[in-house]
């Protein structure tokens, strides 16, 4: 699918295309792909679908999402780069995220773990 024409944000953003990816509306509820409205509606979510995690197997729940017109009441607009434009914006293309450290959580960087066990092993009694 083709992009969003970035001119409208001023003249930094000139030769930038966007994408949307989702957003959400003044309430929480996130937007739907695929979902041709511009207003909430309840859908049937089971396994495998979007915007849902089963729980216990077979279960499917209703859920209220956002369409994926975009309108006044939104309040989150996610939206990727696409092409960029011809300046670069302090902060977003300026810089690049180095992905390898942007793990939290039960996924440790085995370093880490190989360094607290050295560590360990050099400071118990």
């Amino acid at each position: 699918s083709s992009g969003i024409n970035a001119e409208y944000g001023g003249d930094e953003w000139k030769g930038y295309i966007l994408k949307i990816t989702g957003g959400n509306d003044l309430q929480g509820f996130c937007m739907m792909q695929g979902v041709l409205s511009n207003t909430r509606v309840r859908l049937l979510f089971k396994k495998g679908m979007p915007n849902y995690t089963e729980k216990r197997k077979g279960v499917r729940k209703r859920k209220s999402v956002r369409g994926c017109i975009v309108d006044s009441q939104l309040s989150v607009l996610d939206l990727v780069v696409v092409k960029k434009g011809d300046n670069e914006i302090p902060g977003l293309t300026d810089t690049t995220a180095d992905k390898g450290k942007i793990k939290v959580g039960a996924k440790r960087d085995r370093e880490d773990t190989l360094s607290f066990i050295s560590w360990f092993e050099d400071n118990r009694m």
